[in-house]
């Protein structure tokens, strides 16, 4: 009588050790999209370019803080509302 057990792994010893290798790849490509997803949408958000108002605050923070003087603060905030009225 023939033994099937002892020849049922032959020719294919390491398969457990492929297939979990095939998965670790898979879902380490699985992560690395979404992560890869959430830093590009998160970059975007960032970029965003100040608004007028914001750059005003700014302004404003500065001449209270006497980094700037105020005929330097009337000038470019006289630049500032020219842009924001275009």
């Amino acid at each position: 009588m023939h033994n099937w057990n002892n020849n049922y792994n032959r020719g294919f010893e390491g398969g457990h050790v492929l297939v979990m290798l095939t998965m670790l790849a898979f879902w380490g490509f699985v992560i690395w999209g979404i992560v890869s997803l959430y830093r590009r949408n998160a970059s975007h958000v960032s970029t965003a370019v100040p608004s007028a108002q914001s750059a005003q605050n700014i302004l404003n923070e500065r001449l209270a803080k006497g980094e700037i003087s105020e005929d330097e603060f009337k000038s470019r905030s006289e630049v500032l509302q020219a842009i924001h009225t275009k």
